[in-house]
C-alpha cells in the first residue's frame, strides 16, 4: 500500500487546506494510490460552531468539497468545483474527531464525478456529498 500524505502548503491561502490562511482549516490529508482513497482525521473547533455545540453546516459543506478535491490532488490534476449535492444525516458535534473519506465513482474527459463521506466521533456516517468537478487544464 503506497500513502501519500496531502499537506498544507505555506503557500496556498485556501480556506480548506491551505497553510498560508490563518484562519483556515489546514486539513491534512493522505493519499492511498492503490484504492485511490482520500482520507483525513479532523477535530471540528468551537468557533465553527453552529448552535449547540453542532458544527456549522457551511463548514460540513467545505470539508465534503475539500475531501473531494483531494482525490483530484491525489491523482495529480487540478480542478474545481462545477457543483456538489450534499446530504446532511446526522449532527457533528465540535472537538470530537470525525473523519473523511473520498474518492471518484467515474471520468467523463475532463469532468470527474467524485463523492465524499464525513463519519462522526461514533463511527456513523453524518454526511454525504456527491460532486462533480471540472479538470483544469493549466
Amino acid at each position: 500500500m503506497t500513502l501519500i500524505p496531502l499537506e498544507p502548503k505555506d503557500d496556498n491561502n485556501c480556506f480548506g487546506c491551505g497553510g498560508a490562511n490563518e484562519h483556515g482549516l489546514k486539513l491534512s490529508f493522505t493519499w492511498d494510490s492503490e484504492k485511490e482513497i482520500a482520507t483525513a482525521h479532523y477535530m471540528p473547533q468551537i468557533q465553527f460552531c453552529g448552535g449547540h455545540n453542532i458544527l456549522h453546516g457551511g463548514i460540513i459543506a467545505t470539508l465534503l468539497d475539500e475531501g473531494c478535491s483531494k482525490v483530484l490532488s491525489g491523482m495529480r490534476k487540478t480542478g474545481m468545483t462545477r457543483n456538489i449535492n450534499i446530504d446532511y444525516l446526522k449532527p457533528i458535534e465540535v472537538d470530537k474527531e470525525i473523519r473523511i473519506k473520498a474518492w471518484c465513482e467515474n471520468i467523463v474527459r475532463h469532468k470527474y464525478f467524485l463523492k465524499c463521506e464525513i463519519y462522526n466521533q461514533d463511527d456513523e456516517l453524518s454526511a454525504t456529498a456527491s460532486a462533480l468537478f471540472m479538470v483544469l487544464k493549466l
